[in-house]
């Protein structure tokens, strides 16, 4: 029996011929501010008709990294900005991104999906992802952007009995 742990998993996928796998800053921004980061990045290589413009149906698992490995000074992430060019192609960047050449990818699946079914991410794998614009971790940033808490004794004319009654007592009977 198999018994899925809660895992965020990113799925992407490129045209066969590709060697890298490219997460944008800008969606893991928008990611971290609604505190849902995955854990994990899936990357496939679909087979491509170039003529047609159009998949053919099949697609090949190329490898997966985690969050963790999404970070400045990781071994296997380089860092490329818009406008760069990506390395070894003369593809120009729309965006700012992580990049994994496939070689840097974690290859063997069915490792990844017994570890996946076994094992729950740890919460501060996301806590602690530090934005690549801010460098602020998701934590901070989640802390930063609760609304303080606020009291409220206010009090209203009541129309029809003319006493004084909480601002709240209307919802409430």
């Amino acid at each position: 029996m198999c018994h899925w742990i809660s895992t965020m998993i990113d799925v992407k996928g490129t045209r066969k011929g590709g060697h890298w796998m490219l997460i944008e800053w800008n969606k893991l921004n928008f990611r971290q501010q609604d505190n849902n980061l995955s854990h994990l990045y899936v990357m496939f290589s679909v087979d491509w008709d170039r003529t047609t413009d159009s998949p053919i149906g099949c697609a090949s698992y190329a490898g997966a990294v985690s969050l963790k490995k999404l970070r400045p000074g990781c071994q296997t992430t380089h860092i490329l900005l818009k406008g760069d060019t990506l390395p070894g192609t003369r593809t120009v960047l729309q965006a700012d991104n992580y990049g994994i050449q496939y070689r840097g990818l974690y290859k063997h699946l069915n490792h990844l999906v017994a570890y996946l079914t076994k094992q729950k991410p740890p919460k501060s794998l996301t806590e602690n992802f530090q934005n690549p614009y801010t460098g602020q971790t998701t934590a901070q940033i989640l802390a930063a952007s609760k609304p303080e808490k606020i009291e409220v004794e206010a009090e209203s004319e009541n129309v029809c009995g003319g006493h004084k009654t909480n601002v709240f007592s209307g919802i409430i009977s």
